[in-house]
């Protein structure tokens, strides 16, 4: 199906907010819809898309939307066919909302070339059996309806003027429709056997109450698929078809248990509230099994929920002898758990048996992934705490808080026992882990628990146009602090800001409710990784950031990728919805990161289903990482001339030399000469032998692309 959105639409299968909000306009030689963003309310057009056209449940689609890439523009894209979104921005256009409803959002404006051309969106993914009448829906009392034969609601949306200045406006020309009889996956070209290889992974936050309405308390129509474990296979075609290798899912969100049996033999609710399908879990894995993942379970752990558990008991105490260190009381009320404390260390094991040691024969678990929330893990400065801190110190009186308030080389003395007990306890579980798997696995532990991730102090606004940002928040009640993008990049303020103190006020305690990352303390033992937060450009432009969380296992690090929670004014029903960058400037982040830090594990926090809007190029940044093995590097300096391609050089002993070369300009690169050593020369990604004369090897890149060779 196509849909031509600049002439007048069916109004049956059109939708529009405000009314006549959006016009006409010729773009680029092209007739197109667009919306203005000269008002300070969110706007939003709409196409039903497939009535009638025989679509089926279960079948894979592709979406495509042609846009101007002619100046800054943001918008989201959201497909109610499976309830999911993306959106993007172009040119110096914010990514995300500036000012976030709930949280800092880090805004970044950056100006990224322009194209000059009409573009291509893309949005490839699996029909739902049912789905929303046009709403996002969230919560249990909420009904899917619609069917296949109905077609589904494909929305464009742009939040208020205010939150995106320097947008545009939305502005779409065609939308296409496509069935995919067969899809093609990504082929990974692992290096030799022997070496260690490399993962990609995600965690969708908002995104599985499609099928999670409790059993019992639902109809068909209250969820979007018969089978639940249906959905969660689809997320794993969906991996295959972009080119990633782990299957990550939250088995406890903000503590609570999602889909395992916590009392396989008892079934009672003492420890923890059972999940009303505790079987997803192994189903889910059950299904796996043909797919040729890695598994990597994620915890936002804070204690057992149950109401006669160890979570429950709420020995914790703020510095200043507070019971609730923060103004969020729903979060003080939840279970919490303390690092120094035995018990905890126990119940993760615990925890780790049911849902890893149980299942070990179904699937390769890599390890397991800690992400605890604000006040799940504290740092407790209870008398129970602080006489384990004085006996750890032989002290036969024990210390108290007066002494830690009133002593700021003894506060800090607590602060490196405490942030030691927490490496030591991930150590521990990694220990475990390793004995009882048989293998070698790590425990990855993101202390980062804001959504959009760590942000610059004074709600900062980094960008390379300091004097248009200037202008535009002389006017502003509440501004950002506008930063230069080189002195944040130059400074490492990025790596400074992770491994510092939250903000706090008043009388509240944020830093020790949410304890920043100590990357130091996991540097010399292998088997524990603290994560390092990525999500804007600014964030992996300087090496010395991620010098600071290499350990001994590599180097692990998360995209926390903004929710956007509400921000559109409940016209469209609940939302969420992360932004990308256009075209290949999607996956530059992740190519600079490769570049400048090297890791082995790389993650994604997002806030709905799986998608990508520019799917080429994460097919070909994840084919590329993959092929590379997973051992320590150095940067060749000789091969290639251009100082804006860094080339990284991994030798083996067995097996010939692995390369890197990677774009990190924002500008595509013609006719780059690379300097190749003597010897058999493979595309690593494809494993097909290349072709050239007098050693040199010539290459177009664009930017953000990610080339690796294999030499032998």
């Amino acid at each position: 199906e196509e849909i031509d959105c600049g002439v007048k639409p069916n109004p049956e299968n059109f939708k529009g907010y405000p009314e006549n909000s959006s016009r006409i306009e010729k773009i680029l030689g092209q007739t197109m819809r667009v919306l203005p963003n000269d008002q300070d309310h969110m706007r939003y057009m709409a196409y039903r898309l497939g009535r009638g056209k025989g679509l089926k449940a279960h079948a894979a689609y592709l979406v495509t939307v042609t846009y101007p890439e002619d100046q800054p523009r943001s918008m989201y894209m959201l497909n109610r066919g499976n309830e999911t979104g993306m959106g993007f921005a172009t040119g110096s256009a914010v990514a995300d909302c500036l000012k976030g409803r709930y949280v800092n959002n880090s805004p970044e404006s950056i100006n990224y070339p322009l194209s000059g051309k009409l573009e291509e969106w893309q949005m490839f993914f699996h029909l739902h059996e049912r789905f929303p009448k046009f709403e996002s829906l969230r919560g249990i009392k909420t009904e899917r309806t619609e069917k296949p034969e109905d077609g589904f609601w494909f929305v464009i949306a742009q939040t208020k003027n205010s939150n995106a200045p320097l947008s545009k406006g939305a502005a779409i020309g065609k939308i296409r429709l496509y069935e995919i009889p067969e899809v093609k996956n990504v082929k990974i070209n692992y290096p030799a056997d022997g070496l260690p290889r490399r993962y990609t992974f995600c965690r969708e936050e908002m995104a599985d109450g499609v099928v999670g309405v409790p059993h019992g308390k639902d109809t068909p129509e209250m969820r979007g698929m018969d089978d639940p474990i249906d959905w969660f296979e689809n997320k794993a075609k969906y991996m295959k078809f972009l080119g990633m290798n782990t299957y990550a899912k939250d088995l406890l969100e903000f503590g609570h248990c999602q889909g395992w049996e916590t009392h396989p033999e008892k079934g009672n609710n003492e420890w923890y509230y059972q999940s009303s399908r505790p079987k997803t879990w192994q189903n889910i894995l059950s299904r796996l099994a043909k797919y040729d993942l890695y598994v990597l379970p994620m915890y936002e752990y804070g204690g057992s929920t149950g109401p006669n558990s160890y979570g429950k008991e709420h020995d914790f105490l703020s510095l200043n002898g507070n019971k609730e260190y923060t103004h969020i009381k729903w979060l003080e009320k939840n279970s919490h758990a303390d690092v120094t404390d035995p018990r905890c260390l126990a119940e993760l094991k615990k925890i780790f048996d049911l849902t890893i040691l149980r299942h070990k024969e179904k699937v390769p678990f890599i390890g397991a992934w800690l992400r605890p929330r604000p006040m799940q893990m504290p740092m407790n400065f209870s008398d129970t705490t602080l006489k384990r801190f004085s006996d750890a110190h032989k002290r036969s009186t024990a210390y108290t808080r007066k002494d830690l308030q009133n002593d700021k080389a003894l506060l800090n003395k607590y602060y490196t026992w405490w942030f030691k007990q927490r490496q030591e306890l991930n150590n521990a579980l990694s220990t475990y882990l390793n004995k009882e798997l048989g293998k070698s696995v790590d425990v990855l532990y993101t202390s980062d628990s804001n959504e959009p991730g760590q942000g610059l102090p004074n709600q900062s606004l980094v960008t390379d146009n300091p004097d248009v940002w200037s202008d535009i928040m002389r006017n502003r009640e509440k501004p950002h602090f506008i930063r230069s993008y080189a002195d944040v990049v130059a400074n490492n303020l990025h790596g400074q800001a992770c491994a510092s103190p939250t903000f706090t006020w008043g009388q509240y305690e944020m830093h020790h409710a949410t304890p920043w990352a100590d990357p130091e303390n996991y540097k010399e033992q292998a088997g524990s990784l603290q994560t390092l937060t990525y999500h804007r450009l600014y964030s992996v432009s300087n090496p010395q950031t991620f010098d600071q969380y290499r350990g001994k296992s590599g180097l692990a690090i998360v995209r926390h990728y903004s929710l956007n929670e509400n921000e559109m004014e409940a016209k469209l029903g609940y939302f969420v919805c992360d932004v990308e960058r256009t075209r290949s400037h999607c996956m530059l982040m992740e190519a600079r990161a490769l570049a400048y830090g090297d890791p082995r594990y790389i993650g994604y926090l997002i806030s709905n289903t799986l998608t990508r809007g520019f799917p080429q190029y994460v097919q070909n940044f994840n084919a590329a990482f993959l092929s590379l093995p997973a051992i320590p590097s150095t940067i060749n300096t000789t091969m290639v001339k251009d100082k804006d391609i860094v080339v990284r050089e991994y030798k083996t002993d067995e097996h010939g030399t692995y390369y890197a070369i990677i774009n990190v300009s924002l500008a595509d690169k013609k006719h780059v000469e690379i300097q190749v050593p003597n010897g058999v020369v493979k595309n690593a990604a494809t494993d097909k032998v290349l072709r050239f004369n007098d050693n040199t090897l010539l290459a177009n890149l664009y930017s953000g692309q990610v080339v690796t060779l294999h030499i032998k």
